[in-house]
């Protein structure tokens, strides 16, 4: 993938903690720091991908570009708080991809998954693949066998990797594959997703 990006940050780097072993992943924030996004800003692609909600997601108004949010950090925090997460109604229709595991599905309103299903929706399912929604179609992608314990990144990867393949071909049975094998080649999970 060889395109230009801009990463918006918070004022320091956030500060975690991440354990990895034959359980999993755990982890836990020491420090995070809210992302200001005081102007309007144009892009071809936005990723939005957050450890929490450091970023607002009113904001997305703000934003210019095909857009891809993916919703692991927002569940964090509805978890914390034990209630769904609620994407604002009037951001719904700038979200070209939303990326999520079916676990994190789960905090979302079946209103706006199968809305989202109309647009583009990820579901990353680790070592069994990726599920891609787009036109109420469903697509699935194995991801092969997966020879490692460390997938931190791998999601951000693969939503990475998709939007860029997409957003050149238009086409979600070339964009899946693509993604999976770029996530192997990159961060040493075998295909891993």
């Amino acid at each position: 993938l060889h395109e230009s990006f801009t990463m918006i940050t918070g004022s320091e780097p956030a500060q975690v903690e991440i354990t990895v072993d034959e359980k999993g992943e755990r982890g836990s924030v020491i420090s995070l720091k809210k992302i200001p996004l005081r102007s309007p800003r144009t892009m071809d692609i936005c990723i939005i991908s957050t450890i929490g909600d450091e970023f607002n997601l009113n904001n997305i108004i703000k934003l210019t570009g095909n857009i891809a949010l993916d919703i692991q950090g927002y569940v964090r925090v509805a978890e914390l708080n034990h209630h769904k997460l609620f994407i604002p109604k009037k951001i719904v229709s700038r979200l070209l991809v939303v990326k999520a595991t079916k676990s994190e599905l789960t905090h979302l309103t079946n209103k706006f998954i199968t809305d989202q299903k109309n647009r583009i929706l990820v579901v990353t399912k680790g070592a069994r693949g990726v599920d891609i929604f787009n036109c109420n179609k469903k697509y699935s992608f194995a991801s092969g066998r997966v020879n490692t314990t460390d997938t931190i990144g791998a999601g951000d990867t693969f939503v990475t990797a998709f939007m860029v393949s997409y957003l050149h071909t238009h086409d979600i049975k070339k964009a899946g594959p693509f993604a999976i094998r770029y996530v192997g080649r990159r961060s040493g999970c075998r295909r891993a997703v």
